[in-house]
């Protein structure tokens, strides 16, 4: 996924305004049993894995009044998720075009 950043400039600006001087150190409040750090599992993810997900990262991000944010601390918006799910879509077309369903048996062997 690509997604533009601030310039490094305008993210030290930011970070010193704040009073911090890095993005770990802004998120170092946050207890880590708030924090979401999991990775999908793209060809062992079954289908509507990320479907689900999605909805209850923004679920938990409007009952939290909390921003989703990727492992940059980058925003992460709809426009975001709906590219992550066509990369997903490709991923899972090619797959069941090699006879492999995504999240199956097959795929669970392959990929562990």
């Amino acid at each position: 996924m690509s997604y533009l950043s601030l310039t490094d400039a305008d993210r030290e600006a930011m970070l010193a305004t704040i009073g911090v001087g890095t993005v770990e150190e802004l998120f170092r409040e946050i207890p880590p049993g708030v924090r979401f750090a999991r990775e999908l599992d793209v060809p062992r993810a079954p289908y509507g894995a990320f479907t689900r997900f999605r909805q209850s990262a923004q679920m938990l991000a409007r009952e939290l009044k909390a921003r989703i944010v990727d492992d940059n601390r980058e925003p992460v918006g709809p426009a975001a998720f709906d590219a992550i799910g066509a990369q997903l879509q490709a991923v899972h077309g090619s797959m069941e075009a090699r006879g492999i369903a995504p999240g199956g048996t097959l795929a669970l062997r392959l990929f562990s």
